[in-house]
């Protein structure tokens, strides 16, 4: 058991580690909060399927753009500008992401047949890879070469 605890701390410690398993949780989150929102709008308040999907969608966004920038890739963006061009690649890459989404949706359910929350289910992981990379790489990226964020 030691030894086990001794390499779960090794792994926390590394930076790395720490954000992909701090990503991987707030992913987790983030569909618990895009699966459950759309459960409660269709199951509890009888709203349409499609409508439901695009509400889920925007809402998953804009709690993981908070947890991603706080908590996962603790940006240090700071002044309107740099703040106005992280937000924008963020919503960007899930502007694109949701579109995924949302036309992967549609075609697993209503095209297909699919059950809708197999359909939603389905998508999942595509689309947190998709977006894991985009904010890693593009839109959370520590500033090269010196280059101050303002």
């Amino acid at each position: 058991m030691n030894k086990l605890r001794r390499w779960i701390k090794a792994q926390w410690d590394n930076p790395k580690m720490r954000q992909f398993v701090m990503y991987g949780f707030f992913g987790g989150l983030t569909t618990i909060v895009n699966i459950g929102l759309y459960a409660a709008l269709t199951r509890l308040f009888g709203f349409g399927e499609e409508g439901s999907n695009i509400a889920a969608v925007i809402c998953a966004v804009l709690f993981a753009y908070v947890t991603n920038k706080i908590f996962v890739f603790h940006s240090k963006a700071t002044g309107f500008r740099a703040i106005a061009k992280e937000a924008l690649y963020f919503f960007g890459g899930r502007l694109i992401t949701a579109a995924i989404d949302i036309y992967g949706f549609k075609l697993l359910f209503t095209v297909i047949g699919m059950p809708d929350l197999m359909a939603k289910a389905s998508l999942v992981v595509f689309i947190i890879a998709i977006n894991y990379l985009v904010s890693k790489y593009i839109v959370f990226r520590p500033p090269s070469g010196g280059e101050e964020k303002t």
